[in-house]
Order: structure tokens, then sequence, then C-alpha cells
């Protein structure tokens, strides 16, 4: 009895594969033609941080969160692209995603702890398409440039809690 269930069990695995490997990996066909893995949109963030006195910042950490999800034990997972700005401000984020949200957030940090950490949201709906689509899973490519970022100088206050939360 035991050797028929395994043998039935053998069977139908090996009708599942099949199935799967008919079906499962075909691809997607649009347009009468065969696509295979996922829609792309590359994109191209730009922008620049100063400070309070409009002089603008070197190595400051700029990170565009791409993705972030909670688990299960209500830990927060983000994926993020990063970049540092330049000495004359500036940063340029290049990438892509398989889509562009509707809000996207970017944060600011300094390492040296000199100037307070920003969090900035924005949206794509200006951005300008700077490289068309190939009419399928390729939508182009959009760049968007932000207002200028001013960050302010941490006070001692904000030192001290940074320092704490650390600490913990």
């Amino acid at each position: 009895m035991k050797k028929m269930k395994q043998l039935f069990l053998k069977k139908c695995n090996a009708i599942l594969v099949a199935l799967l490997g008919v079906f499962g990996f075909s691809g997607c066909e649009i347009h009468g033609r065969t696509e295979y893995g996922t829609p792309q949109t590359d994109f191209v963030l730009k922008g620049s941080v100063e400070n309070s006195e409009n002089k603008s910042i070197e190595g400051i950490k700029v990170k565009l969160i791409k993705h972030s999800f909670v688990d299960q034990e209500g830990k927060e997972h983000i994926f993020y692209q990063a970049t540092s700005t330049n000495e004359d401000g500036s940063f340029k984020l290049q990438g892509s995603m398989t889509f562009l949200p509707e809000n996207s957030e970017i944060r600011f940090i300094d390492d040296n702890e000199v100037f307070a950490d920003k969090t900035k949201e924005f949206d794509w709906e200006d951005a300008v398409r700077t490289r068309p689509g190939s009419g399928s899973w390729f939508r182009g490519e959009f760049t968007k440039t932000l207002e200028t970022v001013q960050l302010t100088k941490r006070t001692e206050k904000t030192r001290r809690k940074t320092a704490k939360e650390t600490d913990e």
C-alpha cells in the first residue's frame, strides 16, 4: 500500500512539474511578443543641500526610500538607494523601479552630526521624461530635480538625544 501511495505521489509530482513548465515560465504576451521579467522605469533624481546661510554642504548622505514593509514581528524593513552630496552640495541618484510611486520619501543624514537629519516627501508628477519607453515593459526614464534642501544645525539638546538613543 505504501509503495502505491509513493508511486501515485511521484506521478502527480511529475504532472505538476510539467504543467508548471508549460504555464508557469512561459512569460507574458504583449502586443504579439513574449516578454519576460517585470516592467521597469528608470529614474534620475537630482538636487542640492545647503545650510541656513545658503552655503553648500558636502558629505550629506542622501537616501531615496524605494520600498519598505513591516514583517510579522513588527520590524520595519527599508530598501533604499543612497549617495552623498559632493563638494558643491549637489547629489544625483540614478536607478530603476517597477513603477514610480505617487509619494516618495528622501532622507538627508549628516554622519558628523553637525546638521539635523531631514526627511522630505515628494511626488514624481512633474518629472520630465528624458528617454522614451520601448512600448512594452520599459516605460522610459524620468528625471526629477528637487528644490534646494536646507539643513539646520543640531542643537545641544538634539545631540544629547541622539547620543542617548545610540547607547540604548
